[in-house]
């Protein structure tokens, strides 16, 4: 396990020759993350776990054919339903829940289940605040040009 700072990547392309074991683990020490088991206790605390099944579960119901494509839609339409309030650690389970809930509902007679089809969302979250970060960005631009426009004018 490589420190990874510069180009330290592995022992080939390392050329800091600096303890590289010994490094990370200082750094992992040190860190404000703490320790291997204050993560663990952050991923209980989110109901991680639930998360990552309740993704799993969708995305072996629905088989779609770009999964991650496919995760990023659930969770904005998850976040968008949320209505601006935070996150709650008992909602993946809640979610998981109503996915096996669905699961067993589109089940044949068989037993076979037959995924439903997710809309597409028109646009992230994350698209949304980029489109408002251009504009900001031009209007940004905008305002440092009348700036200097104005800056040039004799009153």
């Amino acid at each position: 396990r490589w420190h990874g700072r510069g180009s330290c990547f592995s022992e080939d392309t390392c050329w800091c020759a600096l303890p590289h074991q010994v490094l990370l683990l200082d750094t992992m020490a040190s860190s404000e993350a703490g320790s291997p088991e204050d993560a663990s206790d952050y991923l209980s605390r989110m109901n991680f776990k639930n998360m990552v099944e309740w993704l799993t579960a969708e995305a072996i119901l629905n088989r779609p054919d770009d999964p991650m494509v496919f995760c990023r839609n659930l969770l904005d339409l998850k976040i968008d339903s949320r209505g601006g309030l935070p996150y709650a650690s008992e909602q993946p389970t809640e979610y998981l829940k109503s996915c096996y809930s669905e699961a067993s509902n589109l089940a044949d007679e068989h037993g076979r289940i037959h995924g439903k089809v997710l809309a597409p969302v028109t646009t992230s979250a994350n698209q949304q605040m980029g489109a408002v970060e251009k504009r900001l960005a031009v209007m940004e631009r905008l305002i440092g040009a009348s700036r200097s426009i104005a800056d040039g004018l004799d009153p």
